[in-house]
């Protein structure tokens, strides 16, 4: 009969699990409290009704698209049920977006357990390796539930609470982050039921879940190589059949290779990756070492967490933070290989963290960011494992206060872990805080500050958006995105100006606008009537010219042009410019009221009465029209 106390450590073990879970959807909490941002959001959902609904023509197009460059049809599949669920409310899509990473630190917890407790015989070493790690009564240390469930539970929750997990949770888009993770650990899982019970269901289980998780995001195309360094440490096959092994590791790596094909053609379709004469090896060789340091730098200190770390243009791969990592980079590899044999748990984590790692560090670089927190979402996942494995053998090692410090320092790391994230979900509630957020950590970022103004502008906020944009363009000159916002901002608040009948301020706007874009018909139209509106019709009219060279067939210009001349007393001229107007378009019913006018005003009133009467009882201007009508009537007769 087993003790009460083997049988409760069963029972925390079984638990714990669901206690990581709950933990992890509470510390999250704030999460559901945020909306889209404008950071790819708008593009996929906002702006995007092809996701919205599960029939036919939805489901074609998420197996058939690369939106943005990406191929996650079942990423789209749960984002097509949350707009059956929630329509385009953004706190539904977060509670999913939980719920998911909750359910990962289940599956991360559950991991925990089987790899911690996995040499079913005495003379295999657990997890970590090395002397010591017997229990003193001479137990093998993974039959004490107690210490095992403690242990597990710590390395969820290190990895699920840390702040770093924030940007795949909290942002919408990053869905596909959390649901390929949870298909590679179900694949992981699989794998290990399937390696200690020779089940083949098992095997097929696996790569049924790696298929989902690739569906999800290509991000997973690295697990075969995951799987033969689990195969090496802890599950240590590596002395069974070398070529058994590589080939039922061969239907993975087909996979993996279709992933990551489809990955590189989608980045290619929307002009997103790099070429060798962009970006040479060496460059590369500097941002990969730099992605590497960064990670686990952050993962110790996990503070001045940004949305965007930017990479200035040009790459300057000289400069001290970024080269300074190169050498530290090969160190650190150096260091581990060195200990790979007195700590081989430490050296599977480093390398299934360089692995996991590999897409994402710049060796095929995309955009024009240097780190983001979401691609350290899988990749330290193999350091939490090694935490709990470093605990289970502490409370094997120490007894007494020695135990309960232990104790104590897990759980203060991983509150304080649960602390930062609960404050980091704050700068992802809306557009502004996120790259006020962004600008606070990088003042330089024009990109934070390109994003930050269109988030202003779209609320109105237009002056402010106006030094956002310049700001960017002083770190990025010439930057067309930056151009074209800054003239459309300008732009609009011209109009604003105008309809406020603040003539000279609005010409202002105008001429910012033209600066920026002198083939800017539109604004070349408007400045016209900001002239004339001051009094300066001569200039106005040149402003109309000008548009209508840039535009020919602008109807509006010749009809503000035909205005400026009336009002000058240039009749018959207004006259031939509400003529032109009408001709490119029959409907515009002002031009022809004010053609009507004019020709009453030159005593041609036959020719005014039909201009008035061929205008619609629907336009604005028509009983203007009829009472002028039948003046020009009783004129006529």
């Amino acid at each position: 009969m087993p003790s009460e106390t083997s049988r409760a450590g069963r029972i925390a073990v079984r638990l714990v699990p669901f206690l990581a879970a709950l933990t992890t959807f509470l510390a999250f909490m704030p999460a559901l409290r945020c909306g889209f941002v404008g950071w790819d959001d708008p593009m996929n959902f906002l702006q995007n009704e092809h996701y919205r609904g599960l029939g036919w023509a939805n489901l074609h197009w998420m197996f058939t698209t690369f939106h943005m460059g990406n191929y996650q049809p079942l990423s789209w599949l749960t984002l097509g049920a949350d707009y059956k669920l929630w329509g385009m409310d953004a706190h539904g899509y977060h509670l999913t977006n939980v719920l998911i990473h909750a359910a990962n630190a289940a599956l991360l917890c559950t991991l925990c357990t089987r790899l911690l407790s996995w040499p079913p015989q005495r003379s295999q070493r657990p997890l970590l390796g090395g002397a010591g790690c017997e229990a003193p009564d001479g137990r093998l240390a993974g039959k004490d539930g107690w210490s095992l469930a403690v242990a597990a539970l710590f390395g969820a929750l290190f990895w699920s609470l840390h702040p770093l997990r924030v940007e795949s949770v909290a942002w919408v888009t990053e869905r596909r982050d959390v649901l390929s993770t949870a298909f590679y650990l179900a694949t992981v899982l699989c794998y290990l039921r399937w390696t200690s019970s020779g089940g083949r269901r098992w095997w097929w289980a696996a790569l049924a879940a790696y298929v989902l998780s690739l569906l999800s995001k290509a991000m997973g195309m690295t697990l075969p190589f995951a799987l033969l360094i689990l195969d090496i440490y802890p599950l240590r096959r590596r002395h069974a059949d070398l070529r058994a092994r590589l080939l039922e590791k061969l239907p993975f790596l087909a996979l993996a290779a279709a992933a990551g094909g489809a990955a590189l053609m989608g980045q290619r379709q929307v002009q997103a990756t790099l070429t060798l004469a962009q970006f040479g090896v060496f460059e590369r060789l500097v941002r990969s070492s730099y992605g590497l340091v960064f990670y686990l730098r952050k993962a110790v200190f996990p503070f001045a967490l940004s949305p965007y770390y930017e990479m200035r243009t040009p790459f300057n791969p000289f400069e001290p933070r970024l080269c300074l990592c190169l050498p530290a980079a090969c160190v650190l590899a150096w260091l581990v290989w060195r200990l790979a044999r007195r700590l081989p748990g430490l050296a599977a984590a480093m390398a299934f963290y360089v692995v996991s790692a590999s897409p994402v560090i710049g060796v095929f670089p995309i955009g024009n960011y240097l780190a983001a927190d979401r691609y350290s979402y899988l990749p330290l996942m193999g350091f939490s494992i090694l935490g709990a494995g470093l605990l289970r053998r502490v409370l094997y090692a120490w007894r007494g206060q020695l135990r309960v410090a232990a104790l104590a320092a897990a759980g203060v790391a991983t509150l304080a872990g649960g602390a930062l994230a609960w404050r980091q979900c704050r700068f992802w509630r809306d557009t502004e805080a996120l790259w006020g957020r962004a600008l606070a950590l990088d003042p330089t970022s024009a990109t934070a500050h390109q994003n930050l103004g269109a988030a202003l502008s779209s609320r109105g906020d237009r002056v402010r958006a106006v030094l956002h944009y310049r700001a960017a363009l002083t770190v990025r000159p010439r930057w067309t995105l930056a151009e074209r916002a800054l003239r459309d901002t300008l732009y609009d608040e011209g109009n604003e100006r105008l309809r406020q009948g603040r003539w000279d301020e609005a010409a202002q706007f105008f001429y910012e606008a033209l600066a920026l874009d002198p083939g800017f018909a539109e604004s070349h139209n408007n400045l016209g009537l900001a002239l004339a509106g001051a009094g300066r019709g001569r200039q106005a009219c040149r402003e109309y010219a000008e548009a209508l060279r840039l535009k020919p067939g602008f109807a509006a210009a010749l009809y503000n042009w035909g205005n400026s001349l009336a009002d000058m007393g240039e009749l018959p001229s207004a006259a031939a410019r509400y003529q032109e107007a009408i001709v490119l378009d029959s409907g515009f019913w002002d031009a022809r009221f004010n053609l009507g006018n004019t020709l009453a005003r030159l005593g041609r009133y036959r020719q005014s009465a039909v201009q008035y009467a061929a205008i619609p009882a629907s336009a604005p201007c028509y009983s203007d029209a009829q009472r002028r009508l039948d003046a020009v009537h009783r004129l006529a007769r």
